[in-house]
């Protein structure tokens, strides 16, 4: 049995050293951070995790707007890209 994040993070360890991800609920970051690094411990991997929260998504899905959460997330993600090159 894997724990919540577990795989999601074993698998972006296994494809990059250089980790992002999106966050809709701020609070989550500090303890999700945590779990990344352990997993990049004993992994024994070099990863790094950059986390960008995307400001208002969870209070559009709390008011039951789906779509303003994923138009939001998808704005990021799209600027992330563009900055990437």
């Amino acid at each position: 049995m894997l724990k919540p994040n577990e795989a999601m993070f074993r698998e972006a360890i296994g494809r990059g050293r250089r980790i992002g991800m999106l966050a809709t609920f701020a609070p989550s970051v500090l303890t999700m951070t945590e779990e990344f690094e352990q997993f990049v411990a004993e992994a024994g991997a070099k990863a790094t995790l950059e986390t960008i929260v995307v400001e208002g998504a969870m209070d559009a899905l709390r008011k039951g707007d789906a779509d303003r959460h994923n138009a939001l997330i998808a704005a990021v993600d799209r600027i992330r890209a563009a900055i990437a090159g």
